[in-house]
């Protein structure tokens, strides 16, 4: 009897346990027996903050925990992602699911129980975003509904749920800085969050209703939608200049133009009255714009560049290419740059420079696609430096950062001055002080010091050598940027990007040293051999391309080659 006792004892204590599991099969990965434990009623463990039982995040676990830990420790939110397979071997819903392990793991309980949770269920593709009540101000139904319609649905449409879920925390890490610093109160919430489509209220998300949607029917935006048309966009920036345009909700600037203007509010010239009736026109290609004014001398009559974005949709100026690119010199005079940037061939009519034809990379270059989360990564960081001036790799960023946006020189060159404090042996400071001070100044004596300094650390370099010999070709130094193009020439796998920009730089140097010999020297002769064999090679490689296009008018002017 005893024995009996002790079986059904043991019977009933096996019960209980298995009815606080939850129990979940997977058929995902090649295993189809495979069984998942989801223990509702206690958290595995206070280390980890991704549970990922769906294998969603299989070759991303790493990336994702230490996003996750960025949040926990920059912003004090103790954020958890958990993925499951399916709901069929649960009694609870999603929100119920959520609900109770949020409560149960007592998620965010360290943080001064600020904590949330992001729910995902692969099979039935529902989201469900748990806000802890210490959050519920600034993490709002309509802004969680929001992020997840936003961020989730075209990823489920593309079939990359993982990065759905990674941009969902990017969207939570703006809100997550607002309430971290204090920066707000309700009513600047509440005017966050009227940007939403008010349809669109509710924090959970059935995304497969949307598999067969057409994509042009979303229209939640967070961010203000732009112009419809470029002209669209000139009018309302104009009227917003005189101080007109105060309310239109369109807004023309993009995220990063406000960064790189400094101040949301500030006006890129002082009156918009003088353009107001001015005749102009619209060159476009794809994305880009120009609003042109003819080729007149005036700084009034300069272009401005727009760009198409898609987050949210519409036209608005383009104030980084645009700082980078159109060229105020000595009044009245105005001049657009010659190098690789998208409005290139819309400005071909436009006086030329080439005093920014530096060979970027394509990691340092700007991507308007990339500028909501080039924006919001600044604003993160700047608030990590705040606290802690100390780190290396968030000062580096931000100035590399502010790099690439063309943003003023007090947001650029004391984070990258403090870079190399924190680790004076590494290259990457002298490389960015170098481009910036090109970009923002022309100052090519102070970029020669700087990329010596990165090129002694990272010899291999190619645009380093290549940066190297036209900072030497800026300063008419024409045998020592010979030099350093022919290093780059003899690199392995130069990418033809590189390839062509040396050739045409060595065809441009021997050009200028043709011109400036004697005409009675042997080595004139040579020097016009080797503008021309640069040339030829060029042309080969991509006859189109706008560079090879004015060195052979440039190469023609100077009766170096002839029709």
């Amino acid at each position: 009897m005893k024995m009996i006792n002790k079986i059904t004892l043991f019977i009933l204590l096996l019960c209980l346990i298995i009815l606080s599991l939850f129990w979940i099969r997977s058929t995902k990965h090649n295993h189809p027996s495979k069984v998942f434990l989801l223990n509702v009623n206690e958290r595995p463990n206070t280390i980890d903050l991704l549970f990922d039982y769906a294998s969603l995040f299989e070759f991303q676990n790493e990336s994702v925990s230490r996003y996750l830990k960025g949040i926990r420790n920059n912003f004090h939110i103790e954020a958890i992602i958990i993925t499951i397979p399916s709901l069929k071997d649960s009694l609870s819903s999603i929100n119920e699911l959520a609900a109770t392990i949020a409560s149960n793991w007592q998620i965010g309980k360290s943080y001064n129980n600020r904590g949330l949770l992001l729910l995902f269920v692969d099979d039935i593709k529902e989201v469900r975003l748990e806000v802890s009540y210490e959050l519920e101000d600034v993490f709002t139904d309509l802004f969680c509904g929001y992020v997840e319609d936003k961020q989730l649905r075209p990823n489920f449409l593309n079939g990359s749920l993982e990065n759905g879920l990674i941009a969902v925390m990017e969207e939570l890490e703006y809100r997550a800085q607002l309430k971290y610093t204090q920066d707000y109160n309700s009513k600047f919430i509440a005017t966050l969050d009227s940007k939403f489509q008010t349809g669109g209220a509710g924090a959970v998300r059935r995304l497969s209703k949307y598999k067969h949607e057409q994509r042009a029917k979303d229209s939640a935006t967070f961010f203000t939608k732009g112009a419809e048309t470029p002209a669209k966009a000139w009018e309302i920036m104009l009227s917003k200049w005189r101080g007109e345009g105060k309310h239109k909700d369109t807004d023309i600037y993009t995220e990063a133009t406000k960064l790189a203007m400094g101040n949301q509010n500030s006006k890129i010239i002082e009156s918009g009255v003088d353009l107001k009736d001015k005749a102009f026109k619209v060159y476009q290609s794809g994305n880009y714009a120009v609003i042109s004014f003819g080729l007149k001398e005036g700084w009034n009559n300069s272009p401005f560049l727009f760009v198409k974005t898609d987050a949210p949709e519409g036209w608005k100026f383009d104030i980084v290419h645009q700082r980078k690119y159109v060229v105020m010199s000595t009044a009245p005079y105005w001049s657009v740059e010659r190098a690789d940037h998208p409005y290139v061939e819309l400005v071909s009519y436009a006086w030329m420079n080439m005093g920014k034809d530096i060979p970027l990379e394509s990691v340092d270059r700007y991507h308007p696609e990339e500028d909501v989360l080039i924006a919001q990564r600044i604003v993160s960081l700047e608030i990590i430096y705040k606290e802690d001036p100390n780190n290396f790799e968030v000062a580096m960023e931000l100035g590399r950062l502010g790099t690439i946006l063309c943003r003023r020189s007090n947001h650029v060159y004391p984070y990258l001055k403090q870079a190399k404090k924190l680790k004076p042996q590494s290259p990457l400071p002298y490389k960015y002080t170098a481009i910036f001070t090109v970009e923002s100044q022309f100052q090519y004596k102070t970029a020669l010091e700087e990329m010596k300094v990165f090129i002694q650390r990272t010899p291999e370099s190619r645009f380093g050598r290549n940066f190297l010999g036209y900072l030497h070709f800026q300063l008419g130094q024409y045998g020592d940027a010979i030099s350093e193009f022919n290093k780059a020439l003899k690199m392995q796998k130069l990418d033809s990007q590189f390839l062509l920009y040396a050739y045409c730089k060595l065809s441009r140097c021997n050009g200028m040293l043709f011109n400036n010999s004697s005409k009675v020297t042997l080595k004139r002769k040579k020097y016009r051999e080797e503008a021309i064999e640069f040339y030829n090679k060029a042309y080969r490689l991509s006859k189109n391309n706008f560079r090879v296009q004015l060195l052979g008018s440039w190469l023609l002017q100077n009766k170096i080659i002839s029709n």
